[in-house]
């Protein structure tokens, strides 16, 4: 069985700004994973699942994504520290997830 995870990362403007806030809050906190491990600015759209379906999950997410336009999200302040990861709250614009015809 294949493990799979999948993921948004930032790219750009916005993966600076998260590398920024990561940096910042590992110093104000005195964590010092970030200079242990590159931190990885990413959104989890879903959490490590296993199958053995590779070409149906390629075409079931292909199909999931042709079906909506893009997502317009904010994220706010932290919300949770836990060793390692860094939270935040992601709101979804409203009115932003519309099937595309």
């Amino acid at each position: 069985m294949t493990h799979y995870f999948i993921e948004f990362r930032f790219q750009g403007k916005a993966k600076h700004e998260m590398k920024k806030i990561i940096y910042d809050l590992d110093r104000k906190f005195s964590l010092k994973h970030a200079k242990k491990k590159r931190p990885i600015p990413h959104v989890t759209i879903i959490a490590p699942f296993y199958t053995n379906k590779q070409k149906q999950l390629v075409s079931d997410f292909n199909n999931i994504c042709k079906k909506h336009s893009l997502i317009k999200f904010k994220i706010s302040a932290n919300e949770n520290l836990e060793p390692g990861f860094y939270f935040g709250k992601i709101k979804i614009r409203s009115g932003s997830i519309k099937k595309r015809h």
